[in-house]
């Protein structure tokens, strides 16, 4: 076999294979959705620059915090394991940091959950999430908006906003329109991830996730 030649057996050489394919899989996929995507991307990114100069934070700095007092993550995606999941959550809800996907907030107000923090990174108009919460859901919940949202978001009554730049290969530019650059969460550009990412680079004890499972059901 060619292991013979190249001094790798065969398996190790079909595990190099598989990751060689996935690569090339991955860099076509992202290669597909840049061009779906990529003009809706860049205009929103272009018309937030204003908000996202008035709202910059350091969203590191957000963290120390939840690391001084140990508190854990959980991550609440808006899957259908979240309705056997959620009861467990209120049960501990004041000893964790919540970080929510914006498609679970009227889930969490049903329970009476306020989350820190809800992510968006979806340029689409997403406001629809928002529309029928409480304002007082709002009032108690930071967003933290990717810097390609739709621009409405930024004018929601939120707690408070930080932006941050989730697609960094492909708005890159922005950086060089801000006084300081702007904190990047470089997660394949998935929701989820980004989260999960936030938590590692605030070093939290334990990243946690819930309602993380495929949102799609009866056979679809």
């Amino acid at each position: 076999g060619a292991g013979e030649y190249c001094g790798f057996s065969e398996a190790q050489l079909e595990e190099i294979n598989s990751v060689i394919k996935k690569t090339l899989e991955r860099i076509a996929a992202n290669k597909g959705t840049n061009q779906a995507f990529g003009d809706l991307w860049q205009g929103n990114a272009k018309e937030n620059l204003g908000m996202i100069q008035a709202f910059q934070k350091n969203l590191l700095d957000e963290g120390i915090q939840w690391n001084a007092d140990k508190k854990p993550m959980v991550v609440v995606g808006a899957g259908p394991s979240l309705d056997s999941t959620i009861g467990q959550l209120i049960e501990i809800r004041d000893e964790v940091c919540v970080v929510a996907v914006s498609h679970v907030m009227s889930a969490l107000e049903t329970v009476g959950i306020i989350p820190d923090y809800c992510m968006v990174l979806d340029a689409q108009d997403v406001r629809w999430h928002f529309d029928c919460l409480n304002a007082s859901m709002l009032r108690g919940t930071t967003a933290l908006l990717g810097a390609t949202v739709h621009p409405s978001l930024f004018h929601l009554p939120f707690k408070d906003i930080i932006p941050f730049n989730g697609n960094k290969d492909v708005v890159d530019w922005i950086d060089g329109y801000l006084d300081d650059p702007l904190c990047s969460l470089v997660a394949g550009g998935n929701v989820l991830t980004s989260i999960v990412k936030l938590g590692i680079d605030w070093k939290l004890p334990k990243v946690c996730l819930i309602g993380a499972d495929c949102a799609f059901t009866a056979g679809k």
